[in-house]
Order: structure tokens, then sequence, then C-alpha cells
């Protein structure tokens, strides 16, 4: 893996992968732009170019998606906080619906979401962690690194 600083390429998104990175494909290979959602287009910063994919992250939007609602919140275990909540529940219908038809290998009928409208306290995707020191702890990390907050 090496590590290159491209601040003039533009990226377009085109899906989701399984952590809620957008998803970009060129001739070259495919990028997952951490932030970028289906329908945007952006200049990305931090490019982590391994063999057969590259990571980077959003420096500036160019184009903004209708499926994107005004957030401020750039947390790690909610990846998918700046996505509209019914684009929330696709996205995870989505998932599960492919993850299940890997595993199974064959054809998963997927019925709708059940959904009770409850926007507060929602969210889709979130990753909690546990220590167990003297006494369990449950809370997220900071991001890119390993201090728990506790929750």
């Amino acid at each position: 893996m090496k590590e290159v600083e491209l601040m003039s390429i533009i990226y377009e998104c085109e899906d989701l992968d399984y952590r809620g990175y957008g998803v970009s494909k060129s001739a070259e290979k495919v990028t997952f732009i951490k932030g970028l959602l289906p329908g945007e287009t952006a200049t990305i910063k931090n490019i982590k170019d391994y063999n057969n994919y590259q990571e980077g992250e959003v420096l500036k939007i160019l184009q903004t998606a209708k499926i994107r609602k005004s957030s401020n919140d750039t947390l790690d275990h909610m990846p998918l906080s700046h996505l509209e909540v019914y684009e929330q529940i696709k996205f995870q219908a989505k998932i599960t619906k492919e993850t299940l038809e890997k595993s199974l290998k064959k054809e998963v009928i997927f019925s709708s979401s059940i959904f009770d409208n409850n926007f507060n306290y929602y969210r889709n995707k979130a990753t909690y962690h546990v220590n167990n020191d003297e006494y369990l702890k449950i809370g997220i990390f900071q991001e890119n690194s390993h201090v728990l907050v506790e929750i």
C-alpha cells in the first residue's frame, strides 16, 4: 500500500459499500470514499493505493445528492448520519439481502422493512465497543483511535 495525495481529481459516486463508503469506478481501479453518497461528485484527499482498489476522503463536494441531509456529524461510529433516513433503510435492506444471498448462495426475497417513523435517536448503522477493565464499559472509539468514549 502506498499513500498518494490526489486533491485535483474529481470522483463520482455510484453506490455505497457495506461500510457506507461511496464507490467510484474508473478504468484503473475502484475507489472507496468515506462520506460520499451516490449521485455526488467530489475532489478527494489522502488516497491509499492498494493493488486492486483505492481509499480516500472527501476534500470538497462539488455536486450534492438530494439524499444527503444537512448534518454536521462526522462520527466514525455512524458513517451514514448524513444520509436521509429512508435511504438508510433502503441501504440496510440492500446490504442484508446481498449478505444473505452471498452466504446462502441463492436468491433471497426480501419484504419491506418495518419502521415506526421515529426519526429521533434512530441510526441504521452504528458500531459500539466494549472494554473489560475493572468493570464493563460500552462506548464509541474516537475517530482513528482506540480511545473509548463511554456512553
